[in-house]
């Protein structure tokens, strides 16, 4: 299949969601259209989730940044048991959609991790259009 045919059913089939006002916090993902239940709404062209290079940095060296870069890694990356950041190594620029979902303990997102080691947004139930999509953040901070 060629580019603009694999590009084409991504728009006509797999494209979700979009960023917009939420009704939790600011910004967050809209649904545009239904999202079926078992669903990745973030799937790239040609089928393939997102993968990142993640570089773990720690709290001492966000610190040592410019102030508006902490605040774009604390608003965006959660730390790990450590206290530790995992940021994309293409940098904060790179981050895509799915960075912008807000938090809610009834989320309708879960994590998932392949066995390739990525991780997957799957829709957790059947997701209706004009609604936010949500993760629970709790265990990721």
């Amino acid at each position: 299949m060629n580019k603009k045919k694999q590009l084409l059913n991504n728009l006509k089939y797999d494209t979700y969601c979009r960023i917009g006002i939420s009704k939790i916090h600011g910004v967050g993902v809209i649904a545009i259209r239904n999202i079926p239940k078992g669903a990745n709404p973030f799937m790239i062209t040609n089928k393939k989730g997102i993968q990142y290079d993640l570089i773990e940095i720690t709290k001492k060296e966000v610190d040592e940044l410019p102030k508006n870069v902490q605040r774009l890694i604390t608003d965006f990356i959660a730390t790990d048991e450590n206290g530790n950041y995992t940021v994309p190594f293409n940098g904060m620029n790179s981050l895509d959609i799915s960075f912008y979902m807000n938090s809610s303990k009834n989320n309708n997102i879960d994590l998932i991790e392949t066995k390739s080691e990525m991780i997957e947004f799957i829709a957790n139930r059947d997701i209706k259009e004009g609604e936010e999509l949500t993760i629970n953040y709790q265990g990721y901070e």
